[in-house]
């Protein structure tokens, strides 16, 4: 096979892993000679016995992210799924990230790095000045730009656990929020909050709109991080799990398509399951 075959294969290889990636920008990527995994986790297996993933990568790279709400009595369990998933199979150099929450929680992946909440503000600041200092030295406008042109620059997911609600209020979250696609940071924000005993039956609302209430309350109000959370994982006890995309932007009629609700079961099972106390 040739060479330009086995890129044109590899570029189809890259679309149908992608969804939503056309076959020139596909064909780039390969080009370069690498291939980022996306940044999806396995999440459990839905009702329908198939494989449940959060794709935190933007809606034009096939994705439902960039940031993403879970909520739960005690987010450390949820927090350390989530973290094991996006890990799970990156290469090296390919992801990094940073936890800021209670000594209890720890994640089943080989290198994190733990911040206080004292700290958090300034390490995550200095991170992205370090990657726009980068991007200027090789003359990159963003991290896509960058990675057009050959360079492995790592996603950054940085998972908090807001007790108090604290971090969801705070202009900090709100500025990496508004810079955060172009230097390649995902922000990840728990909130301990019971969700409603019945998510999936309320008598005088849609399910989607009391899901919405309840990221409503996890984000406190906050316009801008509720508007940026297009997904959010609710642990609804028992080893179940609802997670909320939202929908797809039909651009044929302009409308934004209804809310996605997937019920499943939490994964892994068995002992490692009641370790993480899901």
């Amino acid at each position: 096979m040739s060479d330009n075959e086995s890129r044109k294969r590899a570029a189809r290889e890259f679309q149908a892993a992608n969804p939503g990636t056309s076959y020139t920008r596909a064909l780039r990527q390969v080009s370069h000679g690498r291939i980022r995994r996306p940044l999806a986790a396995v999440l459990g297996t839905g009702l329908d016995g198939r494989a449940v993933e959060v794709n935190l990568e933007w809606e034009s790279r096939g994705g439902s992210g960039p940031h993403c709400v879970v909520v739960d009595d005690e987010v450390s369990s949820l927090l350390a799924v989530l973290a094991a998933g996006l890990a799970a199979g990156q290469a090296p150099g390919d992801l990094e990230l940073v936890l800021c929450a209670g000594e209890d929680v720890r994640l089943q992946v080989t290198h994190y790095r733990r911040v206080d909440a004292g700290e958090l503000a300034e390490i995550v600041d200095e991170l992205l000045q370090s990657r726009y200092e980068f991007f200027r030295s090789i003359g990159a406008r963003d991290i896509e730009d960058a990675r057009r042109h050959g360079h492995q620059v790592p996603t950054t997911v940085v998972l908090i656990e807001d007790t108090d609600g604290i971090w969801a209020r705070s202009q900090e979250l709100a500025h990496w929020l508004r810079v955060g696609r172009s230097a390649g940071f995902n922000l990840v924000v728990g909130t301990p909050i019971a969700p409603p005993t019945a998510l999936t039956s309320a008598d005088d609302m849609s399910p989607a709109l009391v899901l919405e209430r309840v990221v409503h309350t996890a984000t406190l109000g906050n316009g801008l991080l509720a508007s940026m959370t297009t997904a959010a994982i609710f642990n609804r006890g028992e080893g179940r799990g609802t997670l909320r995309t939202r929908g797809r932007w039909d651009g044929v009629r302009r409308v934004q398509g209804p809310d996605v609700l997937t019920d499943f079961d939490f994964t892994p099972r068995g002992a490692r399951l009641g370790e993480l106390g899901i």
